[in-house]
């Protein structure tokens, strides 16, 4: 059953890297336009998330392997925190812990997917 959490999260984790995505676009927009230093210039609503991306961007190679690799992470580690969260709420539903962990993701994956089509798809 839990295969189900990585058949959803490789394929896209694989996906979200072929092309960027909201953030994604604009940080890929930042770094090309004015450098890795403008990373944290621009989020001053983020501060967080700005320290964060500066922390992460020594170099633009290394910025994106460690965004992959987070992506990679982050996505399936929600997925087992619901799951477990599921199992401590709901202790005798515990066997569909692996569905929540699956619906966890799901709005994610519909969100790249949904992304996806509207890219693929002619345009009319």
């Amino acid at each position: 059953a839990w295969l189900a959490l990585a058949l959803f999260c490789a394929p896209a984790t694989v996906a979200a890297g072929a092309f960027p995505v909201w953030d994604d676009g604009y940080v890929w927009l930042v770094i090309a336009e004015h450098g890795l230093e403008a990373l944290g210039r621009a989020q001053p609503d983020r501060p967080f998330m700005a320290a964060l991306w500066q922390w992460l961007a020594p170099s633009e190679p290394l910025f994106w392997a460690l965004a992959g690799l987070a992506q990679a992470l982050l996505w399936p580690a929600l997925g087992i925190l619901t799951a477990r969260l599921w199992t401590r709420l709901f202790p005798a539903l515990a066997a569909w812990a692996p569905v929540v962990a699956c619906a966890a993701v799901a709005p994610y994956l519909n969100r790249i997917m949904l992304v996806t089509v509207n890219v693929a798809r002619p345009r009319c």
